[in-house]
């Protein structure tokens, strides 16, 4: 069998790791020419180490990332609210740079199997991808994961505005001069939450989000 993956990210990699162990032949088609740094620091939860574990990926992922052993809830002042003990409850989380995990990614992927620089235009129920190239890719298995604007999706489904869901967030990084393990912590405000993420060993990502449902504002 063969399957064909649209989308180089974290689920399109995923999905082809996958599928090779379930015996598919898989082809990623990414449209970006070269895979760049993008996105952000992420959160890799417990029931996501599982499946990672699952595709080979835990150990890159622990090598690449930083062990999240706690999560502290507080409140504007800076009181605490909740302290969710990960390590004590045998949950294995990690933090990692979003291009940290593609790579890791990357690396256990089937190789050969990549083609960047083409971009999917159009896909069929019956497996059939065509190419910008005006290639005809035929496969029994095609995956759609080329992100809010999929063009596999708009082929199978048509046309659908993006929806406002009315949050806007700022994104940063720091680094700290020990390797100190920090935990997740999230600040609670009014209409407004704070987030500052554990990466690496000396780094953080801190992310502002903001309700702005009332507005109504367009992406």
């Amino acid at each position: 069998m063969r399957g064909v993956v649209v989308g180089a990210g974290i689920g399109g990699l995923a999905a082809a790791i996958a599928l090779e162990q379930a015996g598919v032949e898989p082809t990623v088609i990414e449209r970006a020419p070269e895979l760049q740094e993008a996105g952000f620091g992420l959160v890799v939860s417990a029931n996501a180490v599982t499946a990672l574990r699952s595709l080979g990926l835990r150990d890159g992922v622990a090598a690449r990332g930083t062990r999240v052993r706690r999560a502290e809830i507080r409140n504007p002042r800076g009181e605490l609210l909740t302290l969710i003990d990960y390590e004590a409850l045998g949950w294995e989380t990690y933090g990692i740079l979003r291009t940290e995990l593609q790579q890791a990614m990357l690396e256990v992927a089937p190789a050969g199997r990549l083609r960047l620089g083409t971009t999917c235009v159009d896909a069929t129920e019956d497996g059939q991808v065509l190419t910008d190239g005006a290639d005809l890719v035929i496969a029994d298995i095609v995956v759609g994961a080329d992100g809010i604007r999929s063009a596999v999706r708009r082929s199978l489904f048509g046309e659908e505005p993006l929806r406002y869901g009315g949050h806007r967030a700022w994104r940063a990084g720091t680094r700290f001069d020990d390797e100190r393990p920090r935990p997740l912590r999230r600040g609670l405000g009014r209409r407004r939450r704070l987030r500052l993420r554990p990466c690496r060993t000396r780094s953080r990502v801190l992310v502002l989000l903001r309700d702005s449902s009332r507005r109504r504002a367009r992406p």
